[in-house]
């Protein structure tokens, strides 16, 4: 009985493993849990003008709930004036519950210095499509969209 309590746990835990995130395998060589996300604006077709945003991050459970990566802002309406961004961004997430839905937090910015990029990330799981609220260096303010995964 114990060993098919064992099992099922096992199987389990690699089921919910396998269903968010492939693994970081330079992170799972440390015994780091950690696997790679990315997210990005998904701006319905037809709507031009708005800025888009790529996060392409690794996400660590242990010891700390923190994910570190690249963020990518590209704002093609407003032609060469606006030099695309691309800085290397980190910070903290969340995982919250209430009786009716669980959701993830990511706050992430970039480093001081870099060009300034920060916000946050929605989602029910990682590896589920959310909602981005940021703002960065060269916008006109604070910036609402969904956010889709991507590869």
């Amino acid at each position: 009985m114990k060993g098919i309590f064992s099992g099922m746990m096992a199987l389990a835990v690699a089921l919910s493993a396998s269903s968010v995130a492939a693994p970081a395998s330079d992170h799972a060589e440390k015994g780091v849990n950690a696997f790679r996300v990315c997210y990005a604006s998904s701006v319905p077709k037809g709507m031009t003008g708005a800025p888009e945003l790529t996060i392409k991050v690794v996400v660590d459970n242990q010891p700390e709930k923190k994910a570190t990566g690249k963020g990518m802002v590209s704002w093609g309406s407003v032609g060469p004036s606006f030099e695309p961004i691309d800085v290397e961004i980190e910070g903290p997430w969340y995982f919250m519950c209430t009786m009716e839905s669980c959701a993830i937090r990511f706050d992430f910015s970039s480093a001081p210095g870099a060009k300034g990029l920060e916000g946050m990330l929605v989602a029910p799981n990682w590896g589920s499509p959310g909602k981005f609220k940021y703002q960065f260096e060269g916008g006109s303010g604070e910036v609402e969209q969904d956010a889709a995964v991507c590869n």
